[in-house]
């Protein structure tokens, strides 16, 4: 077995198989984990409890390319066409994801790129049509023939992105584009009538941000006029600090007023709304996260995909295993623990300051937290401990590992930071203080599978099986009523 297949082994609780491995041969730098094994043999494995059903709601990505060059573009195509050789989901790859699909209740094609760039899409939608289906698209190459299609397909709902007077959104706010879009919704309804199909149900999309907001009444009227009574209001992202200012999260207390205000006004007028995922106005905080246990994001590497709509990475892959197997190993009972048992303060790092769970923090540290940060000395420090690590010098190295966390550097470097921090404790078998490095290394750099096995194994070693507390997972019983 490889380092990598005895670490999933590990953390899918396979730890008489990893052990045996590593009788073998202690393979460099695995003679700790071997020895922590050897102390926790017949112990509970942690967070046994915490599992859970497969996941009720699955993203998929079809496409991983698109022209339109969005500046609030959150996948990264403002100077790109393509992020992947492969520009599509293939039909095989779809195939590998039917598990998944076979448990969840709705299922939305969606993702990096333009959906229905994808030559495939509307194939997936009619093999999976007993399900609730969603199509996210900005509308911008829809056309009589494929919109025909999609009605056909049996498709449950339409998302349609929209934004307006917006200079970072689709078509740059453009007339034309705004022009363009209200024909194809008129197209839709129309062929919809004449097909006489009550599907799919049709829904804005709408990203807000400070320049089209004053626009927002005259949309609301629009929809309406065009048969569009659902409305998801997501407020813009900034991609770097030069947006932040025209974002809402620049003055979010003020804009949460504003944007709640005008919800009430729609809502009175007869429309849906819903801010953000799942929620009927703005808040400053989200008290259960959304996403958390009841979704899977798949897009350009299907055998890791992602737990939200964020950067927030898990640190391991399916690897061949079952679905169920790898929705309840130690990663995801961990995830859970954080968002369900413990404190708020105990969160990983990115959910803290969640743009989406969290506004308010992230309007209080978004500025900074987008800025770029120049890490040479920081780097350059991280070296130099880690050489000494590496030489057998730990009070040295484990002075300057100190000295960068007194910098503030970015959270992966913190997160990389305390777990040597960790193993240089752990050489000493200091196994509690070790811990809490471990557990801070994991809150900072989610993805870092080493820390999650260390974290893993000192839990076991330590902590005596106990019952815990548990919140439940954000409600989905709306879903019955509306599109996501």
């Amino acid at each position: 077995m490889t380092e990598n297949e005895i670490y999933n082994a590990i953390l899918n609780d396979d730890t008489d198989i990893a052990e045996k491995e590593l009788s073998k041969e202690v393979n460099s730098g695995l003679e700790i984990v071997s020895s922590l094994l050897k102390k926790t043999k017949n112990k509970p494995y942690p967070l046994k409890k915490l599992q859970s059903r497969l996941p009720k709601l699955i993203n998929i990505s079809t496409s991983y390319t698109c022209n339109l060059g969005c500046k609030m573009c959150l996948s990264g195509f403002q100077d790109t066409l393509s992020h992947s050789e492969e520009k599509h989901l293939t039909p095989e790859n779809f195939k590998k994801l039917l598990p998944w699909v076979e448990k969840a209740s709705h299922i939305t094609f969606a993702g990096i790129g333009e959906t229905m760039y994808s030559p495939y899409v509307l194939d997936f939608i009619r093999s999976v049509n007993h399900k609730v289906t969603i199509l996210l698209t900005s509308g911008v190459n829809l056309n009589p023939s494929n919109i025909k299609e999609i009605i056909e397909s049996k498709l449950s709902y339409l998302q349609l992105s929209f934004d307006g007077k917006s200079s970072v959104g689709h078509g740059g706010g453009e007339e034309k584009y705004i022009n363009d879009f209200w024909k194809k919704v008129n197209i839709i309804q129309e062929i919809k009538k004449k097909l006489k199909s009550k599907s799919p149900h049709l829904c804005l999309r709408l990203t807000l941000d400070k320049e089209n907001f004053d626009g927002i009444d005259e949309i609301v009227e629009e929809a309406q006029k065009n048969g569009i009574d659902e409305i998801i209001i997501a407020l813009m992202y900034p991609l770097h600090k030069d947006y932040f200012g025209s974002s809402f999260f620049s003055s979010f207390q003020i804009s949460k007023k504003l944007i709640n205000k005008k919800v009430k006004q729609w809502k009175n007028r007869g429309m849906e709304i819903n801010v953000s995922v799942g929620y009927k106005k703005l808040h400053d905080s989200n008290n259960t996260c959304f996403y958390v246990d009841n979704f899977v994001n798949f897009a350009l590497d299907i055998e890791r995909p992602t737990v939200c709509c964020t950067s927030f990475n898990l640190p391991m892959e399916i690897s061949g295993g079952t679905i169920y197997r790898y929705w309840n190993s130690f990663q995801f009972r961990y995830l859970r623990y954080l968002h369900f048992c413990s404190e708020s303060n105990d969160l990983p790092a990115l959910c803290k300051i969640c743009w989406t769970e969290n506004p308010q923090k992230f309007s209080e540290v978004g500025e900074d937290f987008l800025t770029p940060k120049n890490l040479e000395k920081e780097y350059s420090l991280y070296n130099r401990a880690s050489n000494l690590k590496c030489e057998g010098k730990l009070s040295e190295a484990q002075g300057l590992f100190l000295n960068i966390l007194d910098l503030n550097p970015d959270f992966p470097l913190i997160g990389k930071t305390y777990f040597h921090l960790g193993e240089i404790v752990l050489a000493k078998k200091e196994y509690k203080e070790a811990l809490s490095y471990f557990t801070l290394a994991v809150q900072h750099h989610f993805e870092h599978k080493k820390a999650f096995v260390y974290l893993y194994l000192l839990l076991r070693l330590l902590e005596k099986p106990k019952q815990y507390k548990r919140k439940k997972k954000f409600n989905l019983t709306w879903l019955k009523e509306n599109c996501l």
